[in-house]
């Protein structure tokens, strides 16, 4: 990352718990409406940071091994970038699904990206942007099984390459039998990627004639 753009997007610089201040005065074309008229699903869409909750209900991961990317946040941006051999990294929350099932979701957020997948991480399916998983029961009659039931990483575009602000955006059929779900962005690719304005919204039940998850 070049040193006078983090100046001028971010407002803190967080590598596993180091910040720094500045200010933001970037700004991107209009939102279109979202899918339904109801809240945002999504927890602490700012990516706010407290002393006491750090920055729950998301998470941060990396591939285990050498601390690989530094992440950076601020004025409702969040920014990372690859900076070591490990592959992937993710900023993911758990939603609640219990009055979701059979519920047709928006998931989209506004996507910032200079990454390439040459190099080491060709192997790895390179990409960056959106990602969810669902987690339900596959058998009525062995409630204990869970399985994974949906899954999703950036199968969208862009995916790769130098792009400024653009809304992607997912829908997401939520199973009548699924338990847990989770979501948020990753980065499996050379460079960095900035996120803004992640929402969830409810469109209503899903279609009879189409069902399942897209």
């Amino acid at each position: 990352m070049q040193p006078h753009l983090l100046a001028r997007t971010l407002c803190g610089t967080l590598l596993f718990g180091l910040l720094t201040g500045c200010t933001s005065s970037e700004s991107g074309p209009k939102r279109p409406e979202p899918c339904g008229p109801g809240p945002n699903l999504i927890g602490n869409p700012a990516f706010a940071l407290s002393d006491e909750q750090g920055m729950l209900p998301w998470k941060a991961a990396q591939h285990a091994g050498q601390a690989s990317f530094m992440t950076s946040y601020g004025d409702g941006v969040f920014t990372v970038e690859r900076t070591g051999p490990e592959h992937w990294f993710s900023l993911t929350q758990f939603v609640e699904v219990n009055e979701l099932l059979g519920r047709r979701l928006e998931y989209r957020i506004d996507l910032k990206m200079d990454t390439n997948g040459e190099g080491d991480i060709a192997n790895h399916d390179p990409g960056a942007g959106l990602v969810y998983r669902i987690w339900g029961q596959p058998f009525a009659n062995l409630p204990a099984v869970t399985r994974q039931l949906v899954q999703d990483t950036f199968e969208h575009e862009p995916r790769l390459g130098n792009h400024d602000w653009t809304l992607v955006s997912k829908l997401i059929d939520v199973p009548e039998n699924a338990t847990r779900m989770q979501l948020g962005i990753t980065l499996r690719a050379n460079g960095e990627l900035s996120v803004r304005n992640p929402e969830l919204h409810d469109c209503g039940p899903i279609p009879p004639e189409e069902g399942g998850a897209e």
